[in-house]
């Protein structure tokens, strides 16, 4: 008999070893809804040594079943940022990827949606633990959607066509315990361009207040990228950048600014 309690005592110790070492660093719910009786669900996503790109059963990651009927609210992470990328219309409800318990960097995701009904807004509500901040923006860079989150709160999408969206998370958790409430969204950014409206030319003027990869693009009216006017690493300071658009015809335009851990976008009117 106390052979048996002592394999009994052996085999939950393992598992209790199992679940410490597969103990999430972070683990962060969110609550989508749709603002119906139906319409709510929670995805998780966070941070744990094991972790991979991919799909972790160990972590309770699974791969879901199609997207259910027009009509019926889902929720899930897809996208090309698991690798393998999953297949259009499957996903996971958790979306773990590799981090320590001091861990500085940026993860992103990818959620892609589903309304109960076409008219209702989607709403995503979190709660951030210290050292972790983000933001949730379109496709398209943050033309339509581009909302900053930290701390507790929710973001509202409204019914602009929307189904899918990026939420790019900034993990600074080796500040926590030293009084450092630095927002690791922003940069701090002054981006502007003068005149505006402009006549072929015109001057992009940012600030990068650390060091970093900068990307400045000109998109269009559809969020496509036509040039791209700066892709390097630069050093803390101000800059200013002229852009000549004789080769373009006159209306509306977006300059987009997106560093590491910002993305801004601004409207250039073109008139010749």
């Amino acid at each position: 008999m106390k052979y048996y309690n002592i394999i009994t005592l052996s085999v939950i110790y393992l598992l209790l070893i199992s679940v410490i070492n597969h103990a999430q660093v972070v683990n962060i719910p969110i609550l989508v809804t749709d603002g119906t009786s139906n319409g709510k669900d929670t995805l998780r996503f966070g941070l744990d040594p094991s972790a991979t790109d991919g799909i972790d059963a160990h972590l309770g990651e699974a791969e879901l079943p199609p997207v259910p009927p027009s009509g019926i609210f889902d929720i899930r992470f897809v996208g090309t940022n698991l690798n393998p990328p999953l297949q259009l219309g499957q996903g996971i409800k958790r979306d773990y990827r590799t981090g320590s318990a001091n861990y500085v960097g940026i993860k992103t995701h990818q959620i892609k949606f589903q309304r109960s009904n076409s008219n209702n807004n989607i709403i995503i509500n979190y709660s951030l633990p210290a050292g972790v901040t983000g933001r949730i923006f379109d496709l398209f860079g943050g033309i339509v959607l581009n909302d900053s989150i930290t701390g507790s709160g929710s973001v509202t999408i409204t019914n602009t066509g929307i189904s899918t969206v990026l939420m790019r998370i900034n993990y600074n958790l080796g500040s926590i315990g030293i009084n450092n409430n630095t927002n690791l969204v922003s940069d701090n950014i002054v981006l502007c361009n003068y005149p505006n409206p402009f006549n072929s030319v015109t001057k992009i003027k940012y600030q990068l207040s650390v060091k970093g990869f900068v990307k400045i693009t000109l998109l269009d009216m559809l969020g496509r990228e036509l040039v791209t006017l700066l892709n390097k690493q630069q050093e803390p300071g101000y800059y200013a950048l002229d852009f000549n658009a004789s080769e373009l015809s006159s209306g509306i335009y977006f300059c987009k600014y997106e560093s590491s851990s910002y993305i801004k976008i601004n409207k250039l009117v073109l008139v010749k």
